[in-house]
This record gives structure tokens, sequence and C-alpha cells, in this order.
């Protein structure tokens, strides 16, 4: 608090003058620091064993009856039969849920996409078929969703154990809940239409038909994807539009029943990750390697907030929902029953709900089955990554204030009489003004950029969306350039300081909203922030020269590209980090150009954050950043009077002497 009210106190003095000289050093190792923490947490030291807080659950208590293997086989065989002809295949759907006798009802959907990616067609129309098994033992005020996609992929056999699941549901009287079982094409738009209309939404751009049949609020959803007869392992994804996770309790039930069935699962982790855990076979990372590396997948998931799978839009109406997703037919692969068995004790567990899951964490990484992180465990390394920010800003708080630090003492003499407080701040609106509204406006030109070229090309590729985007980057980049002014010293610092703390605030609130995308952006953004300063003009013309380079290195255009780069290479396809570079840059554009169609169509149907929050406060933060570096400093020397005796104020010629 001394050095935030700058007391006139000798120890305020050696404080504010320790810090001003040591900031840099001291935010890089708190930095370094941060970074540790967070790559520590996985270990079992650092987190919790998981547990199921919801006692109503029950969970693995209840017998699991399901033994119909061939009613599976049947199904699949039949489906098969279909192939792309969708029409047929949701008449045939409705006959068969009737046949069950299932409460059958369909909903005719369509589209108009904002921009597409290849040869996608600018408009989508589809039809989603849902069968609702009423419970016996209560009227209709709660239900649980099955669902499972069709068409896009090939989820023939997710179809087959939903079939023959709702036929068993059907025969047995215990169900205090409502079943909804539900099939949807289109992919995640079509369950967009579906869950909009029946929370009486409407959606943007999705002309959606009125839902004939309902039933009570929706408790949960398990979303299932199987394209193989047999599996080797449960993938369970959980991550939803913005970031939103699932109830912890869900998750636990789903891979602690699998387990019982003897069906591995993996949260974003590959067969490899899964066999480093037992007795499978001999694995080639430390179990602790493949920890991290499902935490690091799961922020890679999470931190886009789009919706990557079909329990995704569910989590936007504050519905718990996961997908289950099995993979693989190898040798050690396991048939479709044991899987049905285990999202049977699932339902059943779900159906002993007095009420909606809450007891359990919301906001949690999962570095293996049997372990989480919590949010109070992985909140304070962040403050650790901040700190470089908190600790530039102060001191430019300081510098503005006059604070000085004398030649004597930067040199090591130890003589600190010439530090002095010279003056109250002065606030410079015009040169604040200057930089925050510019940078603003050009934020909101990036996000308007592509609408206006939507009325001149409809639909949008990747190749004009990245173009519009392009044009009005460089656009905001060159204009700084080209009208570079000369701004007082007394008046710089503060702008800075202005730029530093605003960031620092975007940041925390981001980070409470979807910490992965936080922590993305925490990579990036505070070191071209911290290093950005004015060129003075008696400086070096290279030295400014190297310093916008830098920074134009670290822009956010760049900056994805490089995360798309790493994507592509660690965790969404076969190429090696060891492959040429043109390989992996081709590999992180064609990822990126699909990523940014995605963004965007999400932000127009689902409001996704991810397009607006990189458009309206990733890219304005960076770009005060920019406009600073463009600057010019004239350093000027004051004749300080009183107790200095009349001497020149040699602090002045020591503005950057930290």
């Amino acid at each position: 608090m001394k050095l935030a009210s700058l007391l006139e106190s000798k120890r305020s003095k050696k404080l504010a003058g320790f810090l001003i000289k040591r900031r840099k050093p001291l935010g890089i190792l708190l930095y370094l620091c941060g970074l540790v923490y967070l790559g520590m947490l996985p270990r079992d030291e650092f987190n919790r064993r998981s547990f199921v807080d919801e006692n109503a659950l029950m969970v693995g208590l209840v017998r699991r009856e399901f033994r119909d293997s061939q009613s599976i086989s049947d199904y699949a065989e039949e489906l098969a039969d279909f192939g792309v002809d969708q029409e047929g295949l949701m008449v045939w759907l409705e006959a068969s849920f009737s046949r069950i006798g299932l409460e059958v009802y369909s909903q005719n959907y369509s589209a108009v996409l904002p921009a597409v990616a290849g040869p996608q067609a600018a408009s989508v129309s589809g039809r989603s078929v849902y069968g609702v098994l009423r419970a016996g033992r209560a009227s209709s005020a709660e239900s649980l969703v099955f669902s499972a996609p069709s068409g896009e992929a090939a989820n023939t056999h997710g179809l087959a154990v939903m079939l023959s699941l709702a036929k068993y549901f059907k025969s047995k009287n215990y169900w205090a809940k409502d079943i909804i079982f539900l099939v949807t094409t289109g992919g995640e738009i079509g369950v967009q239409a579906w869950i909009n209309s029946y929370m009486g939404n409407a959606v943007k751009g999705i002309n959606a038909g009125p839902l004939p049949g309902r039933s009570g609020a929706i408790q949960a959803v398990i979303n299932l994807e199987i394209d193989s007869p047999k599996i080797e392992y449960a993938r369970i994804m959980i991550e939803g539009v913005n970031g939103i996770l699932p109830n912890l309790d869900l998750v636990h039930v789903l891979t602690h029943l699998s387990e019982m069935e003897g069906i591995p699962s993996a949260l974003h982790m590959g067969w490899e990750g899964v066999r480093s855990h037992g007795r499978y076979s001999k694995p080639d990372l430390s179990d602790s390697a493949h920890k991290l590396y499902t935490v690091a997948s799961l922020m890679a998931h999470q931190a886009p907030g789009l919706p990557l799978a079909g329990h995704a839009p569910f989590l936007r109406h504050r519905i718990d929902s996961v997908t289950v997703r099995g993979v693989g037919s190898g040798p050690t692969a396991k048939p479709l029953l044991n899987l049905a068995r285990a999202l049977e004790g699932s339902f059943r567990s779900l159906n002993n709900l007095l009420e909606r899951l809450h007891h359990s964490e919301f906001f949690y990484y999962a570095p293996s089955r049997g372990r989480f992180i919590s949010i109070g465990l992985f909140m304070p390394p962040l403050g650790l990554l901040l700190a470089p920010l908190m600790l530039e800003g102060l001191s430019q708080w300081l510098l503005a204030r006059g604070f000085r630090v004398a030649a004597a003492e930067c040199s090591g003499s130890g003589d600190s009489s010439q530090q002095q407080l010279l003056h109250p701040p002065t606030f410079p609106f015009h040169s604040i003004l200057g930089m925050v509204l510019p940078s603003l406006m050009s934020g909101v030109l990036l996000l308007i950029l592509p609408r206006l070229a939507a009325m001149l090309l409809t639909p949008l590729g990747p190749g004009v969306l990245a173009a519009a985007l392009a044009w009005g980057c460089l656009l905001s980049i060159f204009l700084p350039l080209f009208s570079s002014s000369t701004v007082p010293a007394s008046s710089w610092h503060m702008t800075k300081c202005f730029s530093l703390i605003l960031q620092l605030l975007l940041l925390v609130t981001v980070a409470m909203m979807n910490y992965a995308l936080s922590i993305s952006l925490v990579l990036f953004l505070p070191l071209p922030s911290v290093l950005s300063q004015p060129s003075t003009i008696n400086g070096g013309r290279l030295g400014r020269v190297l310093g916008q380079l830098f920074l134009l290195l670290c822009s956010p255009p760049l900056s994805i590209l490089y995360l798309c780069c790493l994507y592509n290479t660690l965790l969404a396809s076969n190429i090696s980090p060891s492959s040429d570079i043109r390989a992996v840059l081709v590999g992180g554009v064609g990822v990126a150009g699909r990523g940014l169609v995605l963004a965007y169509n999400s932000w127009y149907f689902a409001e996704a954050w991810l397009f607006p929050v990189v458009c309206v406060v990733v890219w304005p933060a960076w770009l005060m950043g920019w406009k600073l570096a463009c600057q010019t400093v004239q350093e000027k020397r004051r004749e300080e009077s009183g107790r200095g005796g009349g001497k020149p104020d040699s602090s002045a010629s020591h503005l950057h002497s930290d």
C-alpha cells in the first residue's frame, strides 16, 4: 500500500527504486515460476483423487442386465443398407421407434451458412427424429436425452446401440424420468435447432419447425458416436460452447462404469496414453508426460470454445452433457455389448437423481481418469503468469509520477539521494484516447468486415474471409507507421500504464469465463506489451526496426498460426515434429482456415465468443502496444530548484536506465 500510494518515506523510495530497476528480471522469474507451476499440476502430488459427490447416483451399485448383443448386430446390418440415403434412414428410424413403443416425433430445419469451407454447400437442411419413453413411476417433469448423430459421420453402430437400448429400456418399469432418444442430421446445427426449439428460443440463421412433442426439464445428455463394431477405448469429450464444462460427477459416472465393463476411457488422449495406465502394454512415455499431454489436449479443445461435438449445444443451456466416442478396432477391442452395458448403468444412475447435478466441480481439468485439478489449484499459476504486466504497469505509474533512479544508484554506489517523487501524476487524456479509441475501432472494423464482404460474395470461403481480415489488420498496422508522432516524455509512461492495466483486466475477465483461452492469450500477449515503448529522437534506427519486427512476429494473426501449427503437429494429425517446416506450415494454414470458418459460423449460430474476443479484445490489446512503439519521445532536461542545489536533473536523461 505504501508503494501504491507513493508515501514520501525512505522505505517507499527504496521499494520504488528496486521495482523500477528489477521489474523485468523479477517479472521473467515469476512468469517462469507460473509455467513450472502449471506444468506440475498434472502430477498426483498437486491434484486430487476423483470421487462422486452426488450420493444419489449410486454408481455401480445397480446390476446391469442388458445382454442382447444379437440385437445390436441386427440393427447395425439394417442401418448399413441405407448408405447415404438419409431421408430413407430417417423414415426407417421413425418406424423402428414406433415398433419399440415410443412416442415418435420429427422436426425439419434449414440454415444458411455465412461462411463455408471447401465444396460445402451454402445452405444446410435436415431432419431430426426423436422418440420419447415416458416414465412409468413419475410424471413427465424431468427427462434424460440419449442422442446420436447421423449423416456426416459413420455412426451406424452408435445408432444400433441406441435402438437396442431403447428396446430394452421400454421393457422396464423402474424409470422415474422420461428418456428422449434423439437422432439428428447436419452435425451441431441440427442439435442446435432441436435444443433451441425445445427450450423455446429462436436461433439466428436457423429456420426450425416446431416440436410436436415434448417432455420435462432435461437433466443430462449422453451423445454416442461409434464407427466400429468393436472398440478399444471410450473417448469422453466434455468441452462445450465457450469452454463450458459439465458437472464432474457425470464424467465420473461414465468413466467408472466403462472401467467396470472392461473398456478403458480417456479424455482427449490417444490409445498410447490409455495403455500407459496399467496392464495393456509398455508405455512409450512416462505416466507424468501422458497426464501433462492430456491436460494440454483438454485446454487445446476448450480454449476455442467452439461446438466440436453433438453435446456442446446443450451445455449453453446449462444442461450437463458429454459425448462418448468408441475408438479403435485392434486386437484388444471389446464388443459393443460392454459399452452398451456401461451406458445402461449410466442412465440408471442418472435416473436416481433427486435434483440437478450441482455438488461437484464445474471448473476442472482431468489429467487422468482417477484424478482432477480443481479451480483452486489451477488459478494461482495465472496470477504468476500475469505478474510481468502488473509489475510493468506499476513501474510505469511510478515513472509517470516523476520517480527517477539516479545514475549513482544505477552504477552501484548506493547513493539514493537523487530519488525524487517530483510531481503528482497528470492524466494525458489526449494521448490515451488517441491510442485506445483507434485500437478499439480497428477491432470493431475487423468484426464487421466479413459481413461487408458477404454483401459482395455469398457465401464466404476461407480465402475471402481471411483476405478481408488481413486487409483490416494491415490497415491498422500501417497507419501508425505513416502517422507516427512525437510525444512528451511525461505522458507516455501513463499511457503505457493504462494500456497494461487494461490488458491485465481483460485477461483476468476472460479467465473467469474460459481459463484455457486466457492461458493461451497469456503465452503471447504480455511479452510484446511489456517490451513495447516509444523510441527516442536520438536513438538508433536499427533498434527501433528490430523492436517493431519483434512485435509483428508476436501479433495475433501470426500467434494464431503458431498455435494451429502446434495443434496440427501434436494433436490433430500424423505429422511428426521432425517433419520439414513447409509441411508443418501448410498443415497449420489448413487448420487455421477451417478454424476461421468454424469460429465465424459458431459465432453466428451458437454465439461462441472466440471470433469477437479475438477481434475486439485481443487485437486492440496488441495494437495499443504497436501504436506506442511507433511513437517517438522527445527527451528534455529540466532545471531543478530547491534542495537539488540548482543543478540540472541528471535523471531526465535516464528514462530508460532501468
